[in-house]
């Protein structure tokens, strides 16, 4: 798997969690957002194909251990997040708990192609998630805790997908 689709994936996984960030907006700002959000995942999807600089593939991928990552990830989010968190009656903790969970999941990705960049970015994904988890979650017409791992998340995934082309 080539630097290049790596960054568009990671644009495109940027773009959701944009999204999810500007569904946490009050109403009348949420179309403002979902285009910046949009405009931006293109951008850089349109971008990094063209304006990517010629980089030597020496970097072997571990599908095995990526598809271990993603599918204890997957296990994570439903029996560790979402179940107890029900259970408990703390659905307003779920974003941030699946943002802990993802974050994790680079650590995966990590292993599996061997690229510092991304134990960072499982770093930074991990603390926006777990700050979220304090910030206030009582307000009427937003979701604080939606904007803080939605727009976190998408910078920082948007910051490492930018940096390829640098």
């Amino acid at each position: 798997m080539g630097p290049t689709i790596v960054a568009i994936i990671g644009s495109c996984i940027g773009g959701f969690a944009g999204m999810l960030g500007a569904s946490g907006l009050a109403s009348k700002w949420r179309p403002t957002a979902f285009l910046g959000v949009l405009a931006t995942t293109t951008v850089l999807v349109t971008a990094l194909p063209l304006l990517m600089p010629d980089v030597a593939r020496g970097v072997q991928f571990r599908t095995e251990i990526y598809v271990a990552a993603v599918v204890a990830e997957l296990l994570a989010i439903l029996f560790v997040a979402s179940s107890p968190l029900k259970l408990h009656r703390r659905k307003d903790l779920f974003i941030p708990a699946a943002g802990l969970i993802v974050g994790l999941n680079f650590i995966g990705l990590w292993e599996a192609m061997g690229k510092s960049a991304l134990l960072f970015m499982a770093i930074a994904i991990c603390l926006i998630s777990a700050a979220a988890l304090f910030v206030p979650d009582r307000e009427a017409t937003t979701n604080p805790r939606r904007l803080v791992v939605g727009f976190g998340c998408a910078a920082v995934l948007w910051a490492n997908a930018g940096a390829t082309l640098v």
